[in-house]
């Protein structure tokens, strides 16, 4: 919550993303939840207008929408899972040459 949010706000924002979850029938999942309480509370502008697409197109908003538009919005995704292979690739080669110079 930023400093100008209450926790009145914040419940208003919560109602109305169940209410707009519950008359396009979202299922009321975390993701579901974090990404229309998001959408109403308005500020995440990218987020706001691709989500105005898929209302203003009647799409059904099902798990695979779910999961794209998360990924999307509010995790990493593929960029975090290839931080994480270098990581491991640059943990295994440094293993490697540590061990080299010790014998």
């Amino acid at each position: 919550m930023s400093d100008a949010e209450t926790p009145d706000s914040a419940n208003e924002f919560a109602r109305a993303a169940m209410a707009l979850m519950d008359s396009r029938k979202i299922p009321a999942t975390p993701k579901n939840f974090w990404i229309w309480f998001e959408y109403c509370r308005g500020r995440h502008l990218e987020l706001v207008r691709s989500l105005d697409v898929v209302l203003s197109n009647n799409r059904s908003f099902d798990e695979a929408l779910t999961e794209e538009i998360y990924d999307q919005f509010f995790t990493l995704g593929k960029q975090d899972n290839a931080v994480r292979e270098t990581t491991g690739q640059l943990q295994q080669t440094l293993s490697q040459m540590l061990a080299w110079i010790g014998d």
